[in-house]
């Protein structure tokens, strides 16, 4: 009998007591996935005291304009004669690494150095600022000042005034992304009523940067809130990538009131203790094999690793990166072109999926403000901000359509989305594409953003 009690003590009693803990994690897990995530992941302060909300985050002063009562002034681009023969000096003084490696034209260790050369070349040699920038110039720039921040950016004025698509980058990208993309907005009769609203986010190219710490995503996000408050917009979708999808969401958060959905077209999304289980159910039963290559991708820790040593560089010690890249336009156009080539198709050669007029473009908005420091300064703000992390916990409810391109970076898997998607209009997956999808797929970036407004509105 003592023996009978010992064994039921040591060994019944704690696999009742497992499967017990087991039924009990389904049950909840199948009941109230919500719940347990609201239990268990951290949660962003509330709008009223976040740092979204006003504050000065430059010099400047908010009614700034040489117009009386006007919201913004007219802008026009000119990079100086002695910063463009700087720039060509320098160029031509450009030493490439030594000891070069005897393997082929791959890009494993980074970027390729005989393209490197050839790119270095065309830009001391057959490029020529003075046609782009009259192409910004074309499109229309204005400027005006939010948060005591200067922010410069296209704006199209269109329709009745109350009602504009928002149009947002990300890093390493600047407006020139949006080069092609604008002018089909433009030939788009659904969008007639759609005014354009496409600025450099500050600390990027063309707008101010912010001169203290602590300006993330969300405060980003309040202060692109308040630019289309000051342009007179009443309502309006917003279209994003990359850094520009996150302060979209962050938008949301902060007030989704003017909001009439989000377009977005990088959408990671993180772990869900209390939907895991039903989105691996989700992943192997239902999504299809898309999804679960997705999936199997984002536990490939290795393959994660090898491409994030910028980011990790870049949120820990951007200034130190800053000193380097400011100083050499070679170093910033190899820092910033690498990732063309590492986030869209890595079988196609870098020039064969984007021109490298546009691509030296980019870099030359980054080197012209030498604003490549300040905008790696984000990373920094984003990864030490709890608010800012905790925002991508939260669950999108307004209206959204996704557009999801092939060679994306950290693309999640159907089940995720769902789970942090819930009121998808539209959920687009393309054959085509990378990252920088409204530099290389305008139009069809394009047809998801229009589809998607028939629908929503």
């Amino acid at each position: 009998k003592e023996k009978e009690k010992m064994l039921i003590m040591f060994g019944v009693r704690p696999v009742v007591v497992s499967v017990g803990a087991i039924t009990f994690i389904l049950l909840a897990c199948t009941l109230c996935p919500d719940s347990i995530d609201n239990w268990l992941l951290t949660r962003p302060a509330s709008p009223e005291t976040s740092s979204g909300q006003p504050r000065q985050w430059g010099p400047h002063k908010d009614e700034e304009c040489s117009v009386e009562g006007a919201a913004s002034d007219e802008y026009k681009l000119h990079v100086e004669d002695e910063v463009l023969a700087d720039l060509k000096e320098r160029l031509v003084r450009w030493r490439a690494p030594g000891a070069p490696m005897e393997h082929d034209d791959g890009w494993s260790y980074g970027i390729n150095s005989n393209f490197m050369a050839k790119l270095v070349d065309e830009w001391r040699d057959d490029y020529d600022w003075g046609k782009y920038e009259a192409q910004l110039n074309t499109v229309g720039l204005s400027e005006t000042v939010v948060d005591g921040l200067i922010i410069r950016m296209h704006h199209i004025q269109r329709g009745s005034g109350k009602k504009a698509i928002l149009l947002l980058h990300g890093w390493p990208g600047s407006i020139w992304e949006f080069n092609k993309f604008i002018p089909l907005m433009q030939n788009q009769t659904t969008l007639d009523e759609y005014g354009i609203v496409c600025p450099s986010l500050p600390g990027y190219g063309f707008s101010g940067a912010p001169n203290i710490e602590g300006y993330n995503t969300v405060a980003m996000a309040g202060t692109m809130k308040r630019l289309m408050e000051k342009l007179g917009y009443e309502s309006y979708v917003v279209q994003g990538g990359d850094w520009g999808s996150m302060v979209a969401q962050s938008m949301a958060y902060l007030d989704p009131s003017p909001l009439i959905g989000l377009h977005l077209n990088f959408f990671p999304c993180t772990f869900s203790p209390g939907h895991f289980l039903r989105e691996e159910f989700q992943i192997r039963f239902w999504d299809d094999e898309g999804s679960r290559e997705r999936a199997r991708k984002s536990r490939d820790i290795a393959a994660i690793l090898s491409q994030i040593g910028y980011l990790h560089q870049q949120a820990t010690k951007p200034e130190t990166t800053g000193h380097a890249l400011s100083d050499s336009p070679a170093g910033m156009c190899a820092w910033i072109s690498e990732k063309f080539q590492s986030w869209s198709d890595p079988s196609l050669p870098l020039g064969d999926k984007f021109n490298t007029q546009d691509i030296l473009t980019n870099c030359m908005i980054y080197w012209a403000t030498n604003s490549i420091t300040s905008s790696m300064r984000l990373y920094k703000e984003q990864f030490h901000s709890d608010e800012a992390m905790a925002v991508y916990n939260l669950r999108v409810t307004l209206p959204v359509a996704l557009s999801l391109f092939p060679h994306e970076i950290f693309p999640p898997a159907d089940a995720q989305i769902r789970t942090r998607f819930r009121n998808i209009v539209l959920f687009q997956k393309h054959e085509t594409g990378g990252h920088f999808a409204a530099l290389e797929n305008p139009d069809l970036l394009l047809g998801d953003l229009v589809e998607f407004i028939k629908r929503v509105q």
